[in-house]
């Protein structure tokens, strides 16, 4: 594992290498982040915050006050930054993403490889197991929840083994992962083979069975059981020579709807 990274940083450079553990919502760093900033330019931060849980992503600024909600709240401290660093004029009015789902889809696997991936091995998993330096997956968080990131689906969506074990043997190492993200505003996806029934006792993966459909809604109580706040499941069915709905004469709506009631069920 790359043990030099904290040497290199180029992102935000003007705010400090590491936050502290202690910081555990996005409230909280979004204090850190801009009390850093204005301090180390030897000024006392200009802004009071403010938080306003029905905001949700959105912020505003009004008379030097950041109002803004759960999340929302730290995507307007890193605005302000990015607007100090640069001199630009200051947003005026409500400010919020303009997609509800800002998503970073990693194909990474379970060995450490990546399928397409051209810039070295994963960040978390090697081996066949996690792998990883939390406080570089804390500086993760910073820098995605920084460009208004708020989910990452931590595996690849051609699902291989032992990654079929993320619903299983590894949900407490999931659930560690997602913990470590929760802060910054970024929830995780997980990546499912949609003919897993096949490898747990079903002689089917048909959607419309009842048996199927039980078993997927059991696998997905657990699941959020452990990472209560997972954005929900990414599927490639069909492909790769995997089957999927259409194996059993069925449309990938059919299909997705089968998984979306049984999450439903569970949330």
């Amino acid at each position: 594992m790359d043990s030099d990274w904290k040497a290199r940083k180029t992102w935000l450079a003007h705010l400090p290498k590491e936050l502290p553990e202690e910081l555990r919502t996005p409230a909280d760093i979004a204090a850190f982040e801009l009390d850093s900033f204005f301090t180390a330019r030897g000024i006392s931060c200009p802004y009071t915050l403010a938080l306003s849980e029905e905001l949700g992503d959105a912020w505003l600024l009004e008379d030097s006050c950041l109002t803004g909600g759960p999340t929302g709240i730290l995507y307007g401290a890193y605005s302000l930054i990015r607007c100090a660093v640069a001199g630009l004029p200051l947003p005026v009015g409500r400010q919020q993403p303009y997609y509800p789902l800002r998503m970073l889809d990693c194909w990474d696997n379970m060995d450490g490889t990546i399928e397409r991936g051209y810039a070295g091995r994963s960040l978390w998993f090697e081996g066949g197991s996690f792998s990883y330096d939390p406080a570089r997956i804390r500086q993760l968080g910073r820098m995605l929840a920084s460009a208004g990131i708020n989910v990452l689906c931590l595996n690849n969506v051609n699902v291989h083994q032992p990654a079929q074990q993320l619903m299983g043997a590894f949900l407490p190492h999931l659930a560690a992962f997602s913990a470590l993200l929760r802060p910054f505003g970024i929830r995780l996806m997980v990546s499912i083979d949609f003919s897993s029934p096949l490898s747990h006792g079903l002689d089917s993966a048909d959607p419309l069975d009842p048996d199927v459909a039980r078993w997927w809604k059991d696998q997905t109580a657990r699941v959020y059981q452990a990472v209560p706040d997972l954005a929900g499941f990414l599927v490639k069915a069909d492909s790769e020579h995997q089957p999927g709905p259409a194996s059993y004469g069925r449309s990938h709506a059919e299909g997705a709807n089968m998984l979306a009631r049984d999450r439903k069920s569970v949330v």
